[in-house]
């Protein structure tokens, strides 16, 4: 018997089949922790645009009217309102990720001034 060298064509194929599945399965990877790194940027900037809302209402008098708004925050964008409920600000904010995704709302009370 003679030893051969080299590869088969069914080798060539099989070995070009598996590289291509790879490539797939890590193009697919790099997708979702690009969607996942978009949504932790934008909870992460909604987090600390919420605490700053927070204590700019906290500081307003309750008679000064209800307010909202909408901020760029990175590339998240952030809308917001706050309505006066006698005596605290109702607030509500929800920041949505560039990419789509679920928004980040968060919701809540804060005395205001008299």
């Amino acid at each position: 018997m003679r030893h051969r060298t080299g590869f088969s064509v069914v080798e060539a194929i099989v070995a070009t089949t598996m590289l291509g599945v790879a490539g797939a399965m890590l193009a697919g990877t790099f997708s979702v922790l690009h969607a996942m790194r978009a949504h932790a940027a934008a909870r992460a900037a909604s987090s600390v645009a919420v605490a700053e809302r927070v204590a700019v209402l906290a500081r307003r008098p309750c008679a000064a009217g209800d307010t909202a708004g909408a901020d760029r925050l990175g590339r998240a964008v952030s809308r917001w309102g706050a309505r006066g409920l006698g005596a605290a600000w109702a607030f509500a904010d929800s920041t949505a990720a560039p990419g789509g995704g679920p928004p980040v709302v968060t919701s809540g009370q804060v005395s205001c001034l008299p």
